[in-house]
């Protein structure tokens, strides 16, 4: 990626509870790091009540995010963490790309 793309990650949720009415209630947390040990770059929390009235316990979502203009160019991580509020279970994915310099 570059300084000013839009980087997407798009995944599917299995195994996930719905209430009464069929919809899900999970919170889902979008964290950037440039250095793991250092305080995350972004951090997002958002909720996703998605309808399943067919059922089947998945459903897919997205997060993305545009990369800073003055974005350091290396290595980063994201991380998405979704709990399933319903279900009481929580489950956390990572995903390491490269910032390239403008050229």
């Amino acid at each position: 990626a570059y300084p000013m793309d839009e980087v997407f990650f798009r995944y599917q949720f299995a195994g996930v509870k719905v209430d009464t009415n069929g919809k899900t209630d999970i919170e889902v947390t979008l964290q950037l790091h440039k250095d793991p040990k250092e305080k995350a770059l972004l951090n997002t929390v958002g909720t996703l009540k998605a309808a399943l009235p067919l059922g089947g316990g998945s459903v897919a979502s997205f997060n993305f995010f545009t990369v800073a203009q003055n974005a350091i160019p290396g290595e980063y991580t994201v991380s998405v963490t979704a709990r399933d509020k319903l279900a009481n279970e929580t489950t956390t994915f990572t995903k390491t790309f490269n910032i390239k310099a403008l050229e």
